[in-house]
């Protein structure tokens, strides 16, 4: 946390590194279908999971859309440990 106060201090300063203003983190890569089936559901029940609806679950998987980086991550999460669901 210190490392990005000093960064936005120095860039306050116009004392920034070029380098130190592009970072970003990166998501990891997901299969929409794939985890879904993994839990054995519906697009309907993992929409509403995710909140969103069976369509926008439909359109990823197609390849017509993707994921928000919000959906992502809580699709990453869900992943890597099932028990999410139940509190979920």
């Amino acid at each position: 946390m210190m490392t990005g106060l000093e960064e936005a201090l120095a860039h306050a300063k116009g004392q920034a590194a070029a380098d130190a203003l592009v970072r970003k983190r990166t998501l990891p890569v997901i299969n929409v279908s794939e985890i879904r089936e993994s839990l054995a559901m519906t697009q309907k029940d993992f929409a509403a999971v995710l909140g969103v609806s069976r369509r926008t679950v439909e359109a990823w998987e197609s390849g017509r859309s993707n994921p928000t980086p919000t959906a992502k991550k809580l699709m990453f999460l869900i992943q890597g440990d099932h028990s999410l669901l139940e509190r979920l």
